[in-house]
């Protein structure tokens, strides 16, 4: 298993389609990607994963009434499950 590749927004003036690029082959080698110096304070992250680990907690039975559901017409969509 490769490591989780990282993008580093800071990495001298990078332009819009490099950044594209650069993410698009990050997400294809492992669906994940690793943003360094996006500037977005720790606190705020933790906050993030601390909420989100509160919902995935949360019991089916309520997480079932806002789960998102196939729609044939419009394509997969994909909930939290």
């Amino acid at each position: 298993m490769s490591p989780i590749p990282q993008v580093d927004l800071l990495q001298g003036a990078v332009k819009v389609s490099e950044l594209a690029a650069a993410l698009k082959a990050s997400l294809s080698v492992c669906g994940f990607v690793h943003l360094v110096n996006h500037g977005i304070e720790a606190e705020l992250i933790d906050e993030a994963f601390s909420v989100s680990k509160k919902l995935f907690a949360l019991p089916a039975e309520f997480k079932e009434r806002y789960a998102l559901h196939r729609d044939e017409q419009q394509g997969d969509l994909q909930s939290y499950y």
